[in-house]
């Protein structure tokens, strides 16, 4: 029975990691709700240091796939907001280091490439 609650555990995560790589973080709720689950079964029998080390591996892989994807999403939050900052309006430095605002005129051409 332990060994059947860990490997469901270790099985999760493997599913939890590969959401994770992939981009499906919407899952990740789901299967947040099933860890917990399994965590309190687990919690009720001990189990021995292979199979606990397995798991503490997988949960820290996990983590920093998460970290990853997180830094991801803030990066590209930022380059999209640069983007519209770009789009809005050119903000420039003149000579005497005073900050100014070049608009975009609403008629001209844009053109993409």
């Amino acid at each position: 029975m332990r060994e059947s609650v860990a490997q469901t555990l270790l099985t999760l995560l493997e599913t939890e990691g590969a959401a994770i790589r992939s981009g499906r973080l919407a899952d990740l709720t789901a299967l947040a709700d099933q860890k917990i689950a399994l965590s309190r079964k687990i919690s009720e029998t001990p189990l021995d240091r292979i199979v606990l080390g397995r798991i503490d591996r997988a949960l820290r892989r996990n983590e920093r796939l998460l970290t990853a994807a997180c830094d991801g999403v803030k990066c590209a939050a930022t380059r999209l907001a640069a983007l519209r900052a770009v789009r809005d309006g050119l903000s420039l430095y003149n000579e005497a280091g005073n900050r100014s605002t070049v608009a975009r005129r609403p008629d001209a051409l844009e053109r993409k490439v």
